[in-house]
């Protein structure tokens, strides 16, 4: 008897195995397969990171603008301290013999008025670093589409040729059919079966390998995604334009150089800003021993001051010049480079249009060697359903037609491929 605990394990399995079907995904787009790697790639996820990096960067430099109290404490021994030694018989109303030693407690208060534009300066630092960190994080996300390209591409070819092995065996069948109706009735012999036979199995055992190297990379596209996919998924391609019209790079290393000047030009601002004068207010009250502020006074006392402090280096020798000139320097070194990858890429061109167009009429000689070595193959089949030819002939006619057909999903694919990475170099837009 089926216990009510076997019939709802029962259900519980049905509905995991629909909800799988209901989730697993039927359609994946290139664009799409990009967004969700992109989604769950660990190392995308460090601009959150340094946004918020940045945005407590720019509180601590504003904290930095705010007044700074400190709590001081002085104490020393001197070897001599100021003494006034009066000559014998005269009379001072008052005696100077300052102690040897000297102790003070204060707080004291800073402010910088004026900082030569500094805090500023760092804070366009800040801004300008971030922008290059996280363009840094979008040429990773980048770097990441060879992978989903390559897996798209390959699960394609192996489509193809699954289609291909389909459409012999399905030819072989027919043959079979009529070849045993043949031996059964005593005019061809068995061993025209077994041919057909053998090669049926061939064929079979290539497509069983195809499927499950497909089946391998369906389903480490979806690991890689972390979505389920249906080993079935449709997979769409970007509307490529005509092969021979080259789009403009735009490439987010392109950005990043730019943000790297910028990131340059930006530490030569705040060479300027150290060189402006600066001026700060201070302010100090405590306690001290003898007075601080009145020598004349042998006692502890507590004491204030108020006041301003100027300060502007006049010369520094030219350092803030060779500072600055380092910094052309290197800024000239980002523009070589830039230019460089700019250059690299542009080079690919004359290869790629030779390479398209190589491809091109190579598909056209293709298609004509497959329908010749089609027509033949029928004319064969025609032969051997009559008995004009052997089945080892015909076998010999079914690998060539296969291998025709073989060669142009070969070309149609590197054709396809060699599409997708120029779309890719030129920045996939």
């Amino acid at each position: 008897m089926v216990s009510i605990k076997h019939i709802t394990t029962f259900i519980l399995l049905l509905g995991s195995i629909f909800a799988y079907g209901q989730n697993a995904l039927s359609e994946l787009s290139l664009d799409r397969a990009y967004e969700l790697l992109e989604g769950r790639y660990p190392a995308l996820k460090d601009g959150e990171i340094l946004t918020d990096i940045h945005q407590k960067t720019q509180l601590k430099l504003d904290k930095d603008r705010l007044p700074a109290v400190f709590l001081k404490a002085d104490g020393r021994l001197q070897s001599q301290s100021v003494q006034l030694d009066v000559p014998d018989g005269a009379m001072l109303p008052f005696d100077i013999n300052l102690p040897l030693y000297s102790a003070k407690s204060y707080l004291e208060g800073q402010y910088m008025i004026l900082d030569g534009g500094v805090n500023k300066a760092q804070k366009h630092l800040a801004e300008v670093q971030l922008k290059a960190d996280l363009q840094s994080i979008e040429i990773n996300r980048f770097s990441l589409r060879e992978r989903i390209n390559q897996l798209f591409v390959n699960i394609v070819i192996l489509r193809e040729q699954a289609k291909l092995f389909d459409i012999s065996l399905a030819d072989l069948a027919e043959r079979k059919a009529i070849v045993e109706a043949g031996v059964e009735e005593g005019v061809l012999l068995g061993s025209e079966l077994s041919r057909l036979r053998v090669k049926e199995l061939e064929i079979q055992a290539l497509q069983d390998n195809v499927h499950y190297k497909l089946q391998g990379l369906v389903n480490t596209l979806s690991q890689l995604l972390g979505t389920e996919l249906v080993d079935s998924v449709r997979l769409g391609f970007p509307s490529f334009a005509d092969p021979r019209q080259i789009q403009p790079i735009e490439r987010p290393e392109q950005q990043l150089f730019q943000l790297q000047q910028e990131a340059i030009m930006a530490n030569a601002m705040l060479i300027d800003a150290a060189k402006k004068p600066k001026l700060s207010a201070f302010a100090q009250g405590g306690v001290g021993y003898p007075n601080p502020l009145n020598f004349l006074e042998n006692a502890t006392a507590p004491y204030g001051v108020v006041g301003l402090q100027f300060n502007w280096r006049i010369t520094d020798w030219k350092r803030s010049h060779l500072d600055k000139e380092m910094l052309a320097l290197n800024a000239q070194r980002l523009q070589n480079a830039r230019e460089t990858f700019e250059f690299n890429l542009n080079t690919r061109e004359a290869s790629y249009l030779a390479e398209v167009t190589r491809l091109q009429k190579q598909l056209i000689r293709d298609q004509e060697i497959v329908e010749l070595q089609g027509a033949i193959l029928t004319q064969l089949a025609d032969q051997l359903d009559g008995g004009v030819i052997t089945s080892s002939d015909y076998v010999t006619q079914v690998n060539a037609e296969l291998s025709a057909r073989q060669n142009r999903l070969i070309h149609e694919t590197e054709l396809l491929k060699l599409q997708l990475e120029f779309w890719n170099e030129r920045g996939g837009k």
